[in-house]
């Protein structure tokens, strides 16, 4: 389903709020955060500097999409997490779809299967930096 602008504008706004509270300023500086929105999602990837060090490195490892019924539904990487191959995409059936786009995030956020975050949950273990 193609978002319209009212839900567009929400979903940045959930987003930009959700990103500058999940990773700490004093991190921004070895990982970041993104977005990229498309016609009837997005894609949450991490960046890390690149090992040439022009730039950040993006590995895309969410999609959340609303299909035709208004419901989201979450999609976990399939092929190994790298910047440098195009993401194929699972869909996550124990998310389940839910008309509530924060619901999903949340999903992703929790990661119960730890499908989105073992680098950083790996982190937590040691330290609470999130």
């Amino acid at each position: 389903m193609i978002l319209d602008l009212f839900t567009i504008r929400r979903i940045r706004q959930i987003m930009d709020g959700y990103i500058d509270a999940k990773v700490p300023a004093s991190m921004r500086t070895s990982v970041q955060l993104a977005y990229e929105l498309e016609p009837d999602g997005l894609v949450l990837s991490e960046l890390r500097p690149s090992e040439s060090l022009r730039g950040w490195e993006r590995t895309a490892f969410a999609c959340l999409r609303c299909q035709s019924d208004g419901c989201w539904h979450v999609y976990a990487r399939q092929n190994k997490l790298s910047a440098q191959e195009p993401p194929q995409w699972n869909a996550v059936s124990e998310a389940g779809g839910q008309h509530d786009f924060e619901r999903q995030l949340q999903y992703v956020e929790e990661d119960p299967l730890e499908l989105f975050w073992p680098d950083w949950q790996a982190h937590n273990e040691q330290e609470d930096y999130v």
